[in-house]
């Protein structure tokens, strides 16, 4: 007779860890769970637990459940918990990261005001400028409910939360706010005194491994709260195929979802991407979106420069006609619309959120263009929509 494994993951959508590829589970724990399944052939079942009494379990109480026997493991808390009664085998590296709505302006100091977080994960604020200034929810719903309703200032989530909207590509009323950034070590937790095979280390430490090129962090380069930020790890891996026109390392690295879009992105970008092989996150997540009434804008807000896309088609020119990249007191001349005027109002510091909405007239036509960007340092990349003419 088998014996049950009882798990728990959180239910929430976290790329790469647990989230939806074609209507089915994917990611690191379904890895996981397959490789146990194969290790402990019939001799374990493996039953997820992720409701009590009707209601869903939230973070803190399956740690507790782990701790009375309840549970027999636990996936996706952070070693960081240092409880001398868990057993903590890593497997991915994360962090938590702050999110405040899109129209929130940045607060002058992070301790300020008070931030949200899950209570499983309110240890990881200790030490640092949060501690203090942070109130503690049952679970992600809630987070975002407390946002919604302005009880706090902003909330910290898991990376890989966010990283599921890019992957996704899904349209979001929420940013990041980069002041903030919390390291931890995804787990696989179970008690010390659990009966489960042996062969768990080996299997956790085997996909840790494998998923290493998708983590978030460089844990050597960020400090706590105020830690260096980087692009989502698929992105980076992205900008090192297109560098190296290789097409099986894409393949490699990403497995068939991966492949195809890095197949769309080079259908799309065509010899754009030999020019320029540093594309931003923000602009992945545009150019996707292949319209002929949109184009994807680079301004460089100190050195006064642009580069378009697509060779400023929305205006309605003849492709090559003007200088790109060009400044853009040049481009204001040829134009007759002061673009300096227009983007000298985009402040180098605060909110990282740009939208704007203006009509020039150009090609006989007058245009009705709405902006939509971010800014990430002194480089604003922003798509402009052509709405009507």
């Amino acid at each position: 007779m088998s014996q049950e494994i009882r798990y728990w993951i959180e239910q929430t959508n976290e790329y790469p860890l647990y989230y939806s590829e074609n209507g089915k589970p994917a990611g690191l724990y379904v890895d996981l769970l397959e490789r146990l399944k194969e290790a402990g052939g019939h001799d374990y079942e493996f039953v997820l637990i992720s409701e009590n009494e009707g209601m869903t379990i939230p973070a803190a109480d399956a740690l507790d459940m782990l701790n009375t026997g309840e549970l027999d493991m636990v996936l996706g808390l952070p070693a960081e918990l240092n409880h001398s009664s868990l057993s903590f085998d890593p497997l991915y590296d994360n962090a938590l990261t702050a999110i405040t709505l899109k129209d929130t302006p940045q607060a002058p100091d992070v301790e300020n005001c008070f931030w949200g977080i899950d209570s499983a994960l309110i240890q990881l604020t200790a030490g640092t400028k949060l501690e203090g200034h942070v109130l503690d929810y049952n679970g992600t719903s809630a987070l975002f409910e407390a946002l919604e309703s302005g009880d706090v200032y902003g909330i910290l989530i898991r990376r890989s939360m966010l990283d599921d909207y890019v992957f996704r590509e899904k349209a979001s009323n929420y940013r990041e706010y980069s002041g903030i950034k919390l390291p931890y070590t995804e787990c696989i937790c179970t008690a010390a005194s659990s009966s489960l095979p042996g062969f768990i280390p080996n299997i956790a430490e085997e996909l840790y491994d494998r998923y290493r090129p998708f983590s978030v962090y460089d844990t050597s380069v960020t400090t706590g709260v105020g830690g260096t930020d980087t692009l989502a790890p698929y992105y980076n891996r992205l900008n090192d195929a297109y560098g190296k026109l290789s097409f099986t390392g894409t393949a490699a690295y990403f497995g068939i979802a991966g492949t195809i879009l890095f197949g769309i992105l080079a259908a799309v970008l065509g010899t754009r991407l030999k020019q320029n092989r540093t594309l931003s996150e923000a602009r992945f997540r545009t150019i996707l979106d292949e319209d002929p009434d949109k184009e994807l804008f680079e301004i460089d807000l100190t050195a006064k420069t642009v580069r378009a896309y697509k060779d400023f088609a929305l205006f309605g020119v003849t492709p090559g006609s003007i200088k790109n990249p060009i400044k853009l007191d040049r481009l204001s001349e040829l134009m007759g619309y002061d673009f300096s005027s227009h983007f000298s109002k985009v402040s180098l510091y605060g909110n990282t959120i740009y939208k704007n909405r203006f009509i020039i007239y150009a090609g006989g036509k007058k245009l009705y263009i709405a902006e939509s960007g971010r800014r990430t340092g002194h480089i604003l990349t922003v798509t402009m929509t052509l709405l009507r003419s």
